[in-house]
């Protein structure tokens, strides 16, 4: 499945925005998959990927290879760094157009992209 660099930002911004200490429970992330016009299953692969990156810590219980119940716990500091980095619709309209010169890029690839245009914007380079 391919990691979909525009659901892990809006994912993100999601989280963030949710003001309960539970986090982001099952039948909001599938309100959130009916919103953003994606799968369960493209986001169960995304917040998988997002946790092995250790920017969000999530939990997610399977029962006969399928995910029963999910939830997203909180963003960890790496994810809001990252978050930070590609809020603004600007940083990350210019991340993308750098990015899309390649048919893939990898999240370590993105992240550092976007740290670059952030520095490039404030006149740090």
């Amino acid at each position: 499945m391919e990691l979909n660099h525009e659901l892990i930002r809006s994912l993100l911004l999601f989280v963030e925005s949710n003001d309960s200490l539970l986090g982001v429970s099952d039948d909001q992330l599938r309100d959130f998959v009916k919103k953003q016009n994606v799968s369960y299953e493209q986001l169960t692969y995304v917040i998988r990927r997002l946790e092995e990156k250790d920017l969000i810590n999530a939990y997610i219980q399977t029962g006969s290879n399928i995910v029963v119940d999910m939830s997203i716990n909180s963003l960890t500091f790496d994810g809001h760094a990252y978050l930070d980095n590609i809020r603004d619709p600007e940083v990350w309209k210019k991340t993308k157009s750098v990015t899309s010169k390649l048919a893939s890029v990898s999240m370590d690839i993105a992240v550092k992209v976007a740290s670059n245009v952030v520095i490039k914007m404030l006149g740090l380079d």
